[in-house]
């Protein structure tokens, strides 16, 4: 999971720093999730070691506004088990909407 974390944390300060954009777009509809609905379920914070761990690696490469910023999106819309699922999906080099999304929001 900590291995996960920091590639999830690698796309998004890349989605940070490039406005959100990778530069390339892809056509390939498997590499296409749908964001979760609306935040009502996802309102709580994360454990303490995933924050600490995501914040961790986060700052290596970004600011740490915007790392708490991602961090603050992810608690509010979306659950432990989606940040989960985005990672594992960002293991497979699958950006999910999720990450877009918060770095649209906090890059």
């Amino acid at each position: 999971m900590l291995g996960g974390i920091a590639s999830l944390v690698t796309i998004i300060t890349f989605l940070n720093a490039n406005n959100g954009t990778s530069g390339t777009q892809s056509n390939d509809a498997s590499n296409v999730t749908t964001p979760v609905a609306a935040a009502s379920s996802a309102t709580s914070t994360y454990p303490v070691n995933i924050q600490t761990n995501f914040l961790n690696s986060c700052e290596v490469n970004g600011s740490q506004q915007v790392c708490q910023c991602d961090l603050t999106w992810f608690e509010q819309h979306i659950s432990l088990t989606r940040f989960e699922q985005d990672d594992a999906e960002e293991s497979e080099g699958i950006t999910s909407p999720d990450v877009v999304a918060a770095a649209d929001t906090c890059g």
